[in-house]
């Protein structure tokens, strides 16, 4: 009558004369289930102990990858910093610590860049003689002197400060 799970056939018979049967049953059945503890912790502890030699090599593995993910991100921040530093004349130090005050002020880093860009472009046109941007640097008391002696940083600083002391801003530009 035992199945194929190891489990021993255990005869009973109720009578006066059986009673010794009965208990050397039930200590045989209390025998098996404890050898069959033991081999069940002896199995998690060895599968425990396997996890545990695992565990170094796994995490090393996660570290080593978020290793280079980190290093992949700041490959590509240095490489768009390059090119916007060569679009915009700014120093990549300068840009760096713009970058660090939009990321503070939660203003989004390509706004930043485009907005730095087009600043660069009107120093240009306003240098060049264009009315509209040569106006609107004069109305915020920049003179044709100091956009031709900063660049584009100090330039995008001395706006900043400008804009400051305008009581009411404008909520779309003029030009």
């Amino acid at each position: 009558m035992g199945s194929s799970a190891n489990i021993p056939d255990i005869g009973v018979r109720l009578t006066a004369s059986g009673v010794n049967d009965v208990i050397l049953a039930f200590r045989q059945v209390r025998q098996e289930s404890k050898n069959t503890k033991e081999q069940g912790v002896d199995l998690l502890n060895g599968a425990m102990s396997q996890l545990g030699q695992l565990l170094p090599a796994v995490t090393l593995g996660l570290f080593v990858d978020k290793i280079f993910e980190t290093a992949k991100a700041s490959i590509d921040a240095a490489a768009q910093m390059g090119k916007l530093s060569e679009k915009t004349g700014i120093s990549a130090g300068t840009l760096s610590v713009f970058g660090l005050a939009a990321k503070e002020t939660d203003t989004d880093q390509e706004a930043l860049g485009k907005g730095l860009i087009k600043l660069a472009k009107s120093m240009q046109d306003a240098s060049d003689g264009v009315a509209k941007p040569k106006k609107a640097f004069a109305e915020l008391g920049i003179s044709m002197a100091d956009i031709k002696s900063h660049d584009p940083g100090q330039i995008f600083e001395l706006v900043a400060t400008k804009l400051q002391g305008i009581a009411s801003p404008p909520s779309e530009p003029k030009y």
